[in-house]
């Protein structure tokens, strides 16, 4: 698989044809920073619940890593289970996403205060102790 610019991800996402967008690093490293768009499938777990993801063969992918090789693989991956569009990857880059976060912080300040009080609260389950 060849790499893909910003750019060329950018008009494939706004070109209304079917993408999905994968991040196959652990899900830990994901929440992180990722691209936005991006979906979470580890490649410790890609075979056990792409299909459910990405449920048609010929829907176009582009693979996301950090730049250590896993993109490679989950594609290796991917077109032995017979999915045809495997369009190339995007590197995430940690001083993209938190410039991209940073830049959100700026445009709203309001909604990121409310976003990071959200998150530091406890997850309530409804009737569960």
């Amino acid at each position: 698989m060849q790499p893909l610019t910003p750019p060329t991800v950018k008009a494939m996402l706004a070109d209304g044809g079917e993408i999905a967008l994968i991040d196959v690093r652990e899900e830990g490293v994901f929440a992180q920073g990722h691209l936005l768009l991006a979906r979470s499938a580890p490649l410790s777990r890609l075979e056990l619940g792409f299909a459910r993801l990405v449920p048609r063969r010929a829907t176009r992918i582009v693979l996301c890593d950090a730049d250590d090789g896993l993109a490679e693989r989950a594609g290796a991956i991917l077109a032995r289970a017979g999915y045809t569009h495997l369009l190339g990857d995007a590197k995430t880059r940690p001083e993209i996403t938190a410039r991209l976060e940073r830049r959100v912080a700026d445009l709203d300040p309001a909604f990121h205060r409310h976003c990071q009080r959200l998150a530091a609260q406890p997850i309530q389950f409804g009737g569960l102790a």
